[in-house]
């Protein structure tokens, strides 16, 4: 994923590919948004990911990513205030999370 790069030297299908992926990162989002039914930022949808086996596989889905890591990966890279979140630190430090056998 190279969203920040130059887009001289690159080919038109990955440019289409970033801009596809951008578009369904922010259509997951407003789906959360919409689920929820409230106003939520970035790092309250990153630890209902982090929480929710069924929401983390949706993300995924949407994203079309089939990694776990790489999926998360791409959140923060998409959003990279939320690793300044004490809650999310305190959340990842718990060890809650269970991201299943693959």
């Amino acid at each position: 994923m190279m969203i920040n790069e130059s887009t001289t030297n690159r080919s038109p299908h990955l440019l289409i590919e970033d801009r596809e992926l951008v578009h369904s990162f922010y259509s997951f989002c407003t789906f959360c948004f919409l689920y929820y039914g409230k106003k939520i930022n970035f790092a309250t949808i990153f630890t209902k990911i982090l929480q929710d086996e069924k929401l983390r596989k949706l993300y995924k889905i949407a994203i079309s990513e089939p990694s776990d890591f790489e999926a998360l990966r791409k959140f923060i890279v998409f959003e990279p205030s939320i690793t300044k979140s004490k809650y999310i630190t305190k959340i990842i430090n718990k060890k809650t999370i269970d991201f299943g056998k693959k």
